[in-house]
């Protein structure tokens, strides 16, 4: 059974790599609408919202279109 230290460690580096994931995508729409890192973060959040999804959601899939020819 994981300790504590272990628990906390695994959430801590999940977290880490899902905010990673939306500033990659917060660049990618930086980078497409030609805007700011607040209304990239913004727009990041309006999609999410409908349908409801996670942010770490709609950042994968920014990531995976702009991946996309």
């Amino acid at each position: 059974m994981p300790t504590d230290h272990e628990l906390l460690a695994e959430r801590l580096t999940g977290l880490l790599t899902v905010q990673a994931t939306i500033a990659q995508a917060q660049g990618v729409m930086m980078a497409r609408l030609q805007c700011s890192e607040e209304q990239a973060f913004a727009i990041i959040v309006a999609m999410s919202q409908t349908p409801l999804r996670s942010l770490a959601e709609v950042a994968a899939d920014v990531l995976t279109q702009a991946d996309t020819p």
